[in-house]
């Protein structure tokens, strides 16, 4: 049974965006528009890995990373979600966690 099917698309998703766009400064909108959806995703009994995914995306992805800061320095909540930081082991290991969990 799937707990958290939202969450679960949302990360397949992630990785499927990670596989497609590489990191070239034309593919901020596709970042941006996944960031947005995924920070609606509504989760039942997890905490949305909003830190794991932002970690992942900083280190795998740092140019678009920093285009996509650049270009949302007026929206505050895009400001928070990118200011967070993590260990990128860490990062990872929590997201395999969560998807062989749900």
């Amino acid at each position: 049974m799937n707990r958290e099917p939202e969450l679960k698309a949302a990360l397949n998703n992630f990785e499927k965006l990670l596989k497609e766009y590489p990191d070239h400064l034309g593919d901020i909108m596709s970042y941006k528009h996944f960031l947005r959806s995924f920070l609606r995703v509504r989760t039942k009994s997890l905490s949305l890995p909003t830190s794991e995914v932002i970690t992942v995306m900083k280190h795998e992805r740092p140019n678009t990373f920093y285009l996509l800061r650049t270009h949302t320095n007026n929206d505050p909540a895009f400001q928070f979600v990118t200011g967070v930081d993590m260990d990128y082991e860490r990062a990872l290991k929590n997201l395999e966690e969560i998807k062989n969990s749900i």
